[in-house]
């Protein structure tokens, strides 16, 4: 039936055909939304034959949730989960079948975070592998406007790639704006003009003396800055990150937005590109339309830039990296150096391991 709660027996009687001594892995009184739907039996044995993989780990609640998922067929209903309930233990199940994957939000009241992953091994009974992994939580600060952001948020996401596999990392994006409203006119201020009038005399030493820094380093990350670009006030696309950052899709976002602004000199307010953005990040286009429409956006980006100064340790970008809720470590001397590399991410990323 498509809504009813499993009892122990339940879980028991599969585990016994497949893996007796996981058997208490699964005697626990599973919950379900009741938008679950079971999938045809048939799809449930091609997971069983064709996923390849053998049951591990050491989280009892990966481990009842996945099983569960591969043996019974019921998929868990997509739904928002906020920062504070994952926090009290988000698990992520990704289940793959002989030609797709799926995706899938297991919220469980074990503290913790496990994930699952279907991993193929040659010969192994078909179940699942689950692979514990440490919690980083990443909270960035920035400003659509700076350079340095692009290259924190990039070398953040190089650094994050390749530790992806041993920590389960999330990054929560904070929209900041640097320059009080009314600073450019709607049309924008080319950024020579904006260094003319900020350093006056000085301006053109200036240039000469940070835009050959910024362009060295942004190729170091692989951006290829562009000069020839419009300071703006930043009021929609941080409206519309806030929004991303409610469906965790902030730092893809980020991501697409800075990247269209600094390489293409686009800007990063127009409408359409954000709703297509946000659309193709699976944000619904309901809530899109409410916000990027709503009449108190101005006041709200306001409010957050006011909380976001509070969190800054500088200049932007600012960050709050911690593991498994421990303490913030950047704020640790033995991480010296800026976050403008790969590197400085990577040496706090190597600690989160042990």
């Amino acid at each position: 039936r498509p809504h009813f709660r499993p009892k122990n027996y339940f879980a028991a009687m599969y585990a016994s055909i497949f893996q007796p001594h996981v058997v208490s892995a699964f005697c626990n009184v599973f919950s379900y939304p009741r938008t679950s739907r079971p999938l045809p039996w048939s799809t449930r044995a091609a997971r069983l034959r064709s996923s390849g993989a053998a049951l591990g780990g050491s989280c009892g609640a990966c481990q009842r949730g996945a099983a569960f998922l591969l043996l019974t067929g019921l998929p868990l209903s997509r739904r928002r989960v906020s920062s504070r309930k994952r926090d009290r233990g988000q698990r992520m199940l990704v289940t793959a079948a002989a030609a797709e994957s799926t995706r899938e939000v297991f919220d469980d009241d074990a503290v913790g975070t496990c994930k699952w992953e279907l991993q193929p091994i040659s010969g192994a009974a078909a179940l699942g592998a689950a692979v514990c992994k440490n919690r980083v939580e990443v909270t960035m600060v920035l400003d659509c406007m700076c350079p340095w952001s692009f290259i924190g948020l990039r070398s953040l996401k190089l650094a994050k790639d390749s530790f992806a596999d041993r920590l389960d990392i999330s990054v929560n994006i904070i929209p900041f704006e640097f320059d009080p409203p009314g600073t450019y006119p709607p049309a924008g201020t080319l950024l020579q003009d904006y260094y003319a009038k900020r350093y006056g005399s000085a301006a053109q030493q200036v240039w000469e003396e940070k835009i050959p820094r910024t362009t060295g380093i942004g190729v170091g990350v692989g951006i290829k800055f562009r000069f020839d670009r419009r300071l703006v006030h930043t009021v929609e696309v941080n409206t519309a990150l806030a929004l991303a950052q409610r469906y965790g899709v902030s730092e893809a976002l980020a991501e697409m937005v800075l990247s269209r602004h600094f390489e293409l000199c686009e800007d990063p307010n127009d409408p359409e590109q954000l709703r297509a953005a946000l659309a193709a990040l699976g944000v619904p286009p309901g809530e899109v339309e409410a916000s990027l429409s709503d009449p108190q956006r101005a006041a709200q980006n306001e409010e957050r830039t006011a909380s976001a100064r509070r969190l800054l340790k500088g200049g932007v970008p600012s960050f709050v990296i911690r593991c498994n809720d421990g303490a913030d470590l950047c704020a640790s001397s033995i991480y010296a150096g800026a976050p403008t590399s790969p590197a400085y991410f990577e040496r706090i990323f190597s600690n989160c391991l042990a």
